[in-house]
């Protein structure tokens, strides 16, 4: 069939970026732009296969068709002689709704970022290897959307680590890059260990011992792990619920959610490209895919009727960690920093409509955050390349000097803060709408006060909803309106080329309109239509158009307090400073110092675990130098050495001494003999004459 052919070229999606990380490693500068056009090039062929493979799936759904398509390979044979059979790896790639979506936003946000990054990038030293980075990690994104095993899947990503290690350290003689790739790193390996252990224990305990997802996410198999129990410490649990935890840890890891947020904010010492890519767009969005990929086992309770602590600790985790963020975000003025925190809050929000049964809706939100976000982020980095700093206290005013970027960063904010009819109001609603619809199990408040948990989710939502709209607008105020509070940088404000302002303004497009295919009204909501996983009706209460309504009001008074809070907190028409009548005056004095510390987190994992480590490690490392290689190792050798000039001396003096005395003494002896050996008859004779008389004369004395 021709829609078969056209999905067969899906595994061609990734491979395209991968080619051009090959060409610019290899050539470099040879190539066009020095190597910028190749990856330009190259996301573009992958944007256009997936037009081909996205229509390819629509056409298949139109047909009523939703079997995943895939193709599998065996990857490796192993031998299990303990179950007396022969297993495989398998591995390959499969299309289906959810990557689809990710497909799209890959490719389209994808290239409008390289599209940026080569007038963003240029003049930079190593601008070749920057898009080879970026190219790598294109490709590896990618392989993560098509896998259909964890197998391939865990692959692909741990090669999207390494590029963000690269790509965050890619200005390596920056000590505060340096540095913040490293915590990126190790912090997001952190939550690697835990997926790798669930893939692991998904391997050996799935029936057919398979790790792709056809084989692991099929309702047997998931009714087996949910039957199989596990006991620990006289506790017995679900395999499925153990298994599901321990592969959200890779989701929390990658996703930066609580309680390893902490590498997301330090990365913004990478381009800003980079920022927009791979934590907006992209990388750190794999951890909600990875939920998403796995969704049949984290909702298997739920799907026979019992209430599903998987699910309940996604959206657990999401809804603190929106708000957690969010607050973290009101006091910075480092503008990347801003949307750092809230690239993690919104993050949140997207693990707070799994959690809540809104697979949908999840997703919906992570493809407009996609387009608003990386919009933001490119417009923060637009906004440097005129001023030169991310600091917003020394901006201010820049809307009269760079009339685009201010545009479309306005259209970027009222996305990200839900403002009507903007992309970020459908999704976000969607969300905060499924939160409250959601039921579940009910909570005891000190034993007495019994609370429903989804209506916990659902406020604390709500809560960072308004600290969203307050943040959001009161960056927009410090940066473009007002008067300039650095008269110098002020002055030589610029607007940015049209390389750099064409991808912006396609981003705002998206932004502002990518949301009108998810509105919640049953027919015009073509994303849930397309992208859905059902539930049973008890798990949400029944949607009205009057319930619709009223939680629409509720995000339209959010969004209006939210930035009616921002000017009445900085009055940034006659505020000179971003200090003068902001929060840190007010009585939230102690709130507002604890989130500008970060509600010392940092300091925390610093004092307990990175000190103490560092203190292990240094009293390891004189272990290892004063008594392993010291005494075991140093010892011995410089004995050996000792032992070895004693030996020498001996030998040179002694035994050589003997030589050199007993082949003197011959010396000496042939030389005086020497002297006798004339060759006159006589003086033989001579000798042989004493010869003989001397021995007769012994001879005689002897008698």
């Amino acid at each position: 069939m021709l829609t078969d052919d056209l999905l067969n070229l899906a595994i061609l999606i990734p491979l395209c970026p991968l080619t051009a990380f090959f060409l610019i490693t290899f050539l470099g500068r040879k190539l066009p732009r020095q190597g910028a056009g190749i990856a330009m090039a190259a996301m573009v062929c992958s944007w256009l296969l997936m037009l081909a493979v996205v229509g390819a799936w629509l056409v298949r759904l139109a047909s009523h068709d939703t079997t995943p398509f895939e193709i599998n390979h065996v990857w490796l044979e192993l031998g299990a002689a303990n179950i007396n059979q022969n297993l495989s790896l398998q591995g390959g790639y499969m299309v289906d709704s959810a990557t689809a979506v990710l497909l799209f936003v890959v490719t389209t946000v994808g290239s409008l970022i390289f599209w940026f990054a080569m007038g963003y990038m240029e003049g930079d030293p190593w601008y070749p290897r920057f898009f080879a980075y970026l190219s790598l990690f294109a490709a590896a994104m990618l392989g993560v959307v098509i896998s259909n095993s964890l197998l391939w899947f865990f692959m692909c990503w741990e090669i999207m680590g390494l590029c963000s290690y690269f790509l965050i350290g890619f200005w390596f003689e920056k000590p505060s890059a340096m540095r913040a790739a490293k915590k990126a790193f190790v912090v997001t390996r952190v939550g690697d260990v835990g997926f790798f252990i669930g893939i692991l224990a998904l391997f050996v305990t799935s029936p057919g011992h398979s790790l792709t997802f056809s084989d692991l996410l099929s309702m047997p198999a998931v009714q087996h792990l949910i039957n199989l129990q596990w006991s620990f410490l006289g506790a017995s649990c679900s395999a499925a619920t153990v298994i599901a935890l321990l592969i959200f840890c890779g989701s929390i890891g990658k996703s930066a959610q609580f309680p390893l947020h902490v590498w997301l904010p330090d990365a913004m010492e990478g381009p800003t490209p980079v920022s927009a890519l791979i934590h907006a767009a992209t990388m750190v969005a794999a951890g909600v895919f990875l939920v998403a990929r796995m969704y049949p086992l984290f909702a298997g309770p739920a799907l026979l009727g019992s209430a599903s602590v998987p699910l309940m600790v996604v959206a657990g985790v999401g809804a603190f960690t929106a708000l957690f963020a969010a607050t973290m975000a009101v006091p910075s003025f480092d503008i990347k920093k801003v949307l750092a925190y809230s690239t993690i809050s919104q993050l949140g929000y997207m693990f707070v409509g799994l959690g809540c049964f809104g697979y949908s809706a999840a997703l919906f939100h992570l493809m407009t955050h996609a387009f608003f976000k990386a919009l933001l982020f490119l417009g923060a980095g637009s906004i440097h390349h005129a001023v030169h700093t991310y600091d917003m206290r020394e901006m201010g005013g820049l809307a009269r000097k760079m009339p685009i970027t201010t545009k479309v960063y306005f259209v970027g904010c009222c996305a990200l803060s839900g403002v009507p009819f903007f992309s970020g109001f459908w999704s976000k609603d969607a969300i905060i709408g499924q939160a409250y619809r959601a039921n579940g199990p009910t909570l005891q408040i000190f034993g007495l006060f019994p609370v429903p948990y989804y209506k916990i989710i659902f406020t604390l939502a709500i809560v960072a909803a308004l600290l969203t709209a307050f943040y959001t607008f009161r960056m927009f105020a410090l940066v473009f309106t007002g008067k300039a509070r650095d008269q110098h940088r002020f002055d030589h404000a610029h607007e940015s080329a049209p390389i750099m302002t064409i991808p912006l303004i396609i981003l705002a497009a998206g932004a502002a309109l990518i949301g009108l295919i998810g509105t919640p009204f049953e027919a015009a909501n073509l994303f849930g239509q397309l992208v859905k996983f059902e539930f049973p009706a008890s798990l949400g209460a029944e949607e009205t158009l009057v319930l619709t309504l009223v939680l629409f009001g509720v995000s339209i008074l959010i969004v209006a307090l939210g930035w009616w809070l921002a000017w009445r907190a900085y009055k940034w028409h006659t505020a000179r400073t971003p200090e003068e009548g902001g929060l840190r005056s007010s009585g939230l004095q102690p709130a507002y110092s604890a989130a500008a510390h970060l509600w010392y987190m940092d300091d925390f994992y610093t004092d307990t675990l990175v000190e103490p480590t560092m203190a292990i490690t240094a009293a390891v490392g004189y272990f290892d130098n004063g008594f392993v290689d010291g005494i075991l190792v140093n010892g011995p050798a410089w004995l050996a050495v000792r032992i070895s000039h004693a030996c020498d001396w001996f030998d040179r003096f002694i035994v050589d001494g003997v030589v050199r005395v007993v082949a003197g003494f011959s010396g000496e002896v042939g030389a005086l003999l020497r002297r006798v050996q004339q060759g006159v008859i006589q003086i033989y004779a001579l000798i042989v004459f004493c010869s003989v008389f001397l021995l007769i004369a012994a001879v005689l004395y002897l008698r």
